[in-house]
């Protein structure tokens, strides 16, 4: 079984690695990893500051909260050459990014990111507040050319939040990409 003291010795191990350009890891489904967890690995990733690319799967961890991705939030920003970001934290019970200090905005200080790709499907604490904080956390991306938003079976969401969430795309002039998924949200009408 996989424990949060696995994880810590994997943070000590990255630690050691300060010219990691890459990184890719996936916890899905692992329902033991803790808040305590996410934030071990939030300072470690502050401290590798040649990273191009992060991939985080915590999809069914279910004991992170909104402070733990605050957290993590505010240690990413600093990785100024990061391009690529990828998180997933689907499927979890306690996360709304509804507060005032959530994740997104924390992105806003990436400006060399290209690549953003978000999943908080199944998430059902998630509210057009959130879309509207994503919204604004997009809004200084100008580099980003690839985006991707999975918010399916997020029933909370109305047509209010892709109203919010659009306002944030329309200043994205270098965006090539787009990818908004929005399956299952059932308050998004026609």
């Amino acid at each position: 079984m996989l424990t949060g003291e696995g994880l810590n010795h994997l943070c000590k191990s990255l630690k050691r690695l300060p010219s990691l350009q890459s990184i890719h890891l996936d916890f899905s489904a692992c329902w033991q990893i803790s808040e305590k967890v996410l934030e071990c690995l939030a300072q470690t990733l502050k401290k590798l500051h040649f990273l191009q690319s992060i991939y985080l799967n915590f999809a069914g961890c279910e004991e992170i909260t909104d402070k733990g991705l605050y957290k993590l939030g505010r240690n990413i920003q600093r990785l100024h050459l990061l391009k690529s970001l990828s998180l997933n934290f689907g499927a979890n019970k306690n996360i709304t990014n509804g507060d005032p200090e959530n994740i997104y905005q924390c992105l806003q200080k990436l400006r060399s990111l290209q690549s953003l790709n978000v999943d908080f499907s199944a998430c059902q604490k998630i509210t057009d507040l959130s879309l509207r904080n994503l919204g604004q956390g997009l809004e200084n991306l100008i580099s980003l050319k690839s985006l991707k938003v999975v918010f399916s079976s997020c029933y909370e969401i109305t047509d209010k939040g892709l109203e919010n969430l659009s306002q944030g795309l329309e200043k994205l002039g270098s965006l090539q990409v787009l990818s908004v998924e929005f399956l299952g949200c059932w308050n998004i009408y026609r």
